[in-house]
């Protein structure tokens, strides 16, 4: 530990910590690292100190260095050295990574802290050097702000219309605004300025790609090969405009040579895992999965399609396993959840595949498959007033649900309401004529009323016209057992059991049937069959314990009793009397097929300029605004109120954006952190006050919520500004105006 008297400040401890933790670090690491070597300094000296070094903390404009209005283009070295990147994790500030930040007065005289780009605009207004424009054109696109980039660039290329870079940039920041023909243009105008430049003509083939002209695309890329064969980058998107044309042996050469350019490339190791897997090369494609994921461990969709090639080899757990993490990684992804379920119910873990079931249609509460499925693991753990509203709510949704009705057929069957049973198959049959489910529950409705010779037809009707559905064959063996047709009876469960041969009561039921036909030995061995595929089959015990011990068969018969003795302290399994299979709840293959191909996004990455999509909550959000300004225009509030003059606050789970819209978290905590910096960063120059402010959530804020929200409003000094909120109710939007006079 460092003596007393060689103790620097806080802020050099702190400078010195984010150094030695690789330049990001959480506050906990960096406390630890300062209290390791220099001792018992305050955690909240600490944390205070933190906020005071970091350029984009509203709380800064505290620090007693911070009381007077500067800019990090001339930074204290003392007080300038962090940037903010989430709560609690702060990272070394870089201004030509994170811009330019000010503390400067807003125009009611308050300290705030914001980005510093009013310099940029005074150069953007006084220069003429075609470079210098240029990178504020980058500056601008860095922070997303593409049309003042594609400003700035096109009064660039006025000065030097023959600026190679220039018409690059402008290209990418025409694409980052999805105006295709207008970057390819761009992209076309930079290649005939240096045709030599595999970065363009790599970047007009990304372009393409987003036309659809994968030919097109193709050649581009082969054109930037030419002339950088070592890009690992360009390989990879190369690959997949090969993909995507159905030259999946030529694109599985690009994704390897851009694996073995760059082995590291968490991107290129997707794609060659997504051309494996849809070549049913399983085993391949786990190892290239497993490779991106352990490159990237925040990969959502590679994490599913691990789990999806994992299925596919019947390795459930690690499926499950590799599902839960995407889930972690998104828990908004409804077909994540989706899957999950799925799974988790085809191995019998109901009670966690309620839980995923639970949380898909939490997002998505209007989808019938949903409420189906999760009626039918309801239906499994017998808990059958539940089931059947949920099987009721998915037929709410999808009036024309026949596998809602059946779950319902089996609920009605199960509680000997036969009658109702009866009305259900008639809906069932009415929908689908043939239905085999429809037509063997009536059956045996018609069966247990008394009617056998209905009954006998009815089920031989439906193993004639369906003579591959075992359920049916099943049920006529019970009906010839019940009429002590022990013959009938044996050929009918011998039928189900070639169809399914894996189901434990069939072979228990199988047995009961040899025992009646004084086939002994092969009862026995049916039985030994049912526990074999259910250890837990209490009744299967019982009947293996007694025959063993009729047929001196000392061994099997203790080792039965003491099985039967310790599952029976448990408490005796209901065996179900219709034995509906877990699958029968599983989504169609055509819609499964399809998502998994969604799950294949085009992954590539730009070579000059960084290319990411625009995010979906962004879109999203704008989509809203649009909404809300009809809203406004419907009941009449002035033209005043322009959308560029509404602080957006915009609600979401898990990420919080510090671009045009804003986002948030839901805990409040989590609001007032990104409220503060809404309205304290001002990234917009010279950016007027909101006249109104619209609140866009999941679900109406609770009290909580709008007491602050109330206060917040109060300390702006602005009371008389109205707020409107906007949540989701079922799948349309709400706008109302709330009172804030609590």
């Amino acid at each position: 530990m460092v003596a007393m008297s060689e103790v620097p400040p806080v802020w050099q401890m702190i400078k010195e910590a984010i150094d030695a933790l690789d330049g990001r670090a959480t506050h906990a690491e960096i406390r630890e690292y300062i209290q390791t070597k220099y001792g018992d300094i305050s955690d909240a000296m600490i944390k205070t100190e933190i906020n005071f070094c970091s350029v984009n903390s509203p709380t800064r404009i505290y620090g007693p260095e911070n009381q007077d209005p500067r800019s990090t283009r001339n930074p204290d070295d003392r007080y300038d050295l962090l940037y903010r990147v989430e709560r609690g994790t702060v990272m070394k500030y870089d201004p030509y990574i994170h811009g330019y930040w000010e503390i400067a007065q807003d125009s009611q005289g308050r300290m705030v802290v914001r980005q510093d780009v009013m310099d940029d605009a005074d150069v953007f207004l006084e220069t003429k050097d075609p470079e210098e424009l240029r990178r504020i054109g980058d500056r601008l696109e860095e922070r997303r702000r593409y049309v003042e980039a594609e400003l700035v660039y096109r009064i660039a290329i006025d000065l030097d219309e023959e600026y190679h870079a220039a018409w690059n940039n402008l290209a990418l920041v025409l694409e980052k605004q999805g105006r295709y023909e207008e970057a390819k243009e761009a992209y076309e105008k930079a290649i005939s300025l240096n045709p030599n430049d595999p970065a363009t003509w790599s970047n007009l083939a990304d372009a393409l790609i987003e036309m659809k002209a994968f030919s097109e695309a193709e050649k581009a890329y082969k054109k930037a090969l030419e002339l950088d064969k070592e890009n690992p980058v360009t390989w990879n998107n190369y690959g997949l405009a090969l993909e995507e044309q159905g030259f999946y042996e030529e694109a599985e050469r690009a994704f390897r040579t851009s694996v073995r350019i760059n082995p590291e490339d968490a991107v290129a190791w997707g794609n060659l895992g997504d051309l494996l897997e849809r070549d049913d090369r399983l085993e391949e494609a786990e190892h290239a999965y497993r490779r991106s994921v352990e490159l990237d461990p925040d990969n959502a969709d590679i994490w599913y399609m691990l789990g999806w090639t994992l299925e596919q080899m019947d390795r459930y757990d690690e499926a499950i396993e590799a599902y839960r993490w995407s889930s972690d990684i998104d828990p908004n992804d409804i077909e994540i959840w989706k899957k999950l379920g799925e799974v988790l119910q085809y191995v019998n873990q109901y009670a966690e595949a309620s839980d995923a079931y639970r949380r898909a249609i939490r997002i998505e509460p209007n989808d019938s498959k949903l409420w189906r499925s999760f009626g039918w693991v309801q239906l499994m753990v017998n808990e059958l007033n539940t089931a059947e509203k949920s099987f009721l709510k998915a037929i709410s949704y999808e009036s024309n649900d026949v596998m809602s009705r059946i779950g319902i057929a089996v609920i009605q069957t199960e509680g000997e309401q036969y009658s109702r049973t009866i009305k259900t198959c008639e809906q069932i049959l009415s929908i689908e004529p043939d239905n085999p489910y429809g037509l063997v529950f009536r059956a045996i409705a018609k069966w247990k009323q008394g009617d056998m010779d209905e009954s006998e037809r009815m089920l031989h009707h439906a193993t004639d016209l369906h003579p591959d559905f075992y359920l049916g064959w099943r049920h006529l063996g019970i009906f010839y057992q019940e009429k002590e047709s022990y013959s009938e009876a044996e050929d009918s469960l011998r039928m189900a059991l070639d169809l399914e041969p894996t189901y434990a009561d069939l072979h228990y039921e199988l047995g009961v049937i040899l025992l009646e036909l004084d086939q002994k030995e092969e009862a026995l061995k049916e039985f030994q069959r049912a526990v074999k595929l259910d250890d837990g089959f209490v009744q299967a015990w019982a009947r293996l314990a007694l025959i063993a011990d009729e047929l001196s068969k000392s061994t099997i018969m203790e080792s039965a009793k003491q099985k039967y003795n310790e599952l029976s302290k448990e408490g005796k399994k209901t065996r179900s009397p219709v034995l509906i299979p877990p699958e029968i709840a599983d989504y169609d293959d055509a819609e499964e097929v399809e998502e998994i191909e969604t799950r294949k996004r085009t992954r590539r990455t730009s070579l000059q300029t960084e290319i990411d999509e625009l995010d979906s909550s962004q879109t999203f959000t704008t989509q809203l605004m649009e909404l809300f300004v009809d809203w406004l225009k419907r009941k009449g509030v002035s033209s005043r109120q322009e959308p560029d003059h509404v602080d957006v606050i915009f609600q979401t789970e898990n990420h919080t954006y510090a671009v045009e819209v804003k986002a948030l978290r839901n805990p409040i905590d989590d609001i007032r952190d990104a409220v503060g910096r809404l309205l304290q960063y001002n990234l917009l120059p010279e950016r007027r006050p909101a006249d109104i402010w619209i609140i866009l959530t999941d679900e109406k804020p609770a009290d909580a919520g709008l007491v602050w929200i109330h206060n917040l409003r109060q300390r702006m000094g602005k009371e008389s500004f109205p707020v409107y909120l906007g949540w989701q109710e079922g799948s349309e939007f709400i706008f109302d105006e709330i009172e804030l006079n609590l």
